[in-house]
């Protein structure tokens, strides 16, 4: 395929090629009407690539940004309703109640899904994940699913495996499966009859390549470079046209690249690139065990209400809360009450993070376990010092679940 490859990048609207105006509403003057003046430096290159990029990039964190305070006030609705759920005796009450929490739920998705949609959603604490097995994984998936579509012309393609000898990656196996999940349907789909669909893995560099090649129609330069632009399809409404941009995100998430080659009538080469793992230290990690009991716990959170929430739902399952509204006033807490027996942060706040409250703590009693409750869907090196992460809205079988797990 002689295509050029692209690192596909969502498109943004293009540029006016209107004369602008000045203040006043006169068009610009010409160059004769201007008086001598010193000769500006000629304006950069318009980079229409870098500017796609910039414009993502703005795009997700005020979708992260509003996600996080949604998650925020869902946390206060889910809390609140849990714990008069758990109270109520009237069936009246009751039922409105699990109303408001089913609505407060669907209201979450939602939010999961504009996180998905901006590619901020937390990547999983990072393992390694061992590539050609997670490739026979979802190829195995794909051709079950060929099989019992019951298609003729899918039971023409075949799937060959081209599996090298490749290191495994750190990352999220869940986000990567579902990542080669996408290209690999992308490129059943793109067969319309009886085809080949090789999947290839190999080390480059200081990479791990997995590449899914297809024999199938291919793509207009066009269509090539808006492949991962979200909502973009070129197969009507069976499709949600964000297969492809998923992809994009999970790999941008864990370093790495998606790069697509094609051309009309030569078929597709979909590249998911990954950074090769360098050798570290792993951290040493608190013993969680299964019997739950009373702890003594640090809340620490800035903002009142969600604090307050928080506690109550802690509170009702029979822990001692004491709480921290900032990162400086939680430390003091931990240098002077040698009994607490837990510390939950908020990962986003003022000053101290979760994660330096996290590290902070670490130094000081590296027994003390540290977990971090999230609205923004991060991240991917919380693993370092923190011992578990809970995701907002907040559900009290979720904390209860990730505190009884403690064992001294």
């Amino acid at each position: 395929m002689s295509g050029p490859p692209y690192e596909i990048v969502p498109a943004v609207p293009k540029r006016s090629t209107r004369p602008r105006r000045s203040a006043r509403g006169a068009p610009p003057r010409r160059p004769s009407d201007a008086a001598p003046a010193v000769r500006e430096p000629a304006a950069p290159a318009y980079d229409p690539d870098a500017v796609r990029e910039d414009t993502q990039q703005a795009v997700a964190e005020l979708a992260s940004g509003a996600a996080h305070h949604l998650n925020n006030l869902l946390t206060i609705v889910v809390g609140r309703v849990q714990l008069l759920l758990r109270s109520s005796t009237d069936e009246r009450e009751r039922r409105s109640l699990a109303i408001v929490e089913r609505a407060s739920k669907d209201a979450a998705e939602v939010v999961r899904r504009l996180q998905q949609f901006a590619r901020t959603r937390r990547v999983a604490l990072p393992s390694m994940v061992d590539v050609n097995a997670l490739a026979e994984e979802v190829v195995g998936l794909v051709e079950a699913h060929l099989r019992s579509a019951g298609r003729a012309e899918d039971a023409a393609i075949e799937i060959e495996r081209r599996l090298g000898t490749v290191p495994a990656v750190r990352g999220d196996a869940d986000g990567l499966r579902e990542a080669l999940t996408s290209v690999l349907r992308n490129a059943v789909e793109a067969i319309p009859g009886r085809g080949v669909i090789a999947v290839t893995t190999t080390t480059e560099s200081r990479s791990v390549a997995i590449t899914v090649s297809d024999t199938g129609i291919g793509m207009s330069p066009e269509v090539r470079r808006r492949a991962a632009e979200p909502f973009f399809t070129t197969k009507g409404v069976k499709s949600t046209g964000l297969g492809l941009s998923v992809a994009y995100g999970i790999a941008r998430r864990h370093g790495g690249a998606l790069i697509v080659e094609s051309e009309p009538g030569r078929g597709t080469t979909i590249t998911l690139r990954l950074p090769a793992p360098f050798a570290t230290t792993p951290p040493e990690r608190v013993v969680f065990g299964d019997a739950a009991r009373a702890l003594r716990i640090l809340l620490v959170d800035d903002e009142s209400e969600v604090r307050a929430a928080l506690a109550a739902m802690l509170s009702a399952n029979g822990h001692t809360v004491v709480t921290a509204a900032s990162g400086d006033e939680a430390m003091a807490r931990v240098q002077a009450d040698p009994t607490v027996e837990l510390v939950l942060t908020d990962l986003v706040m003022p000053g101290m993070t979760g994660r330096d409250l996290a590290m902070a703590v670490k130094a000081l009693r590296p027994r003390l376990p540290v977990g971090i409750i999230t609205g923004w869907g991060e991240s991917d090196e919380l693993d370092a010092a923190v011992d578990f992460v809970i995701d907002k809205p907040v559900s009290l079988d979720a904390l209860n679940e990730a505190v009884a797990r403690i064992r001294r």
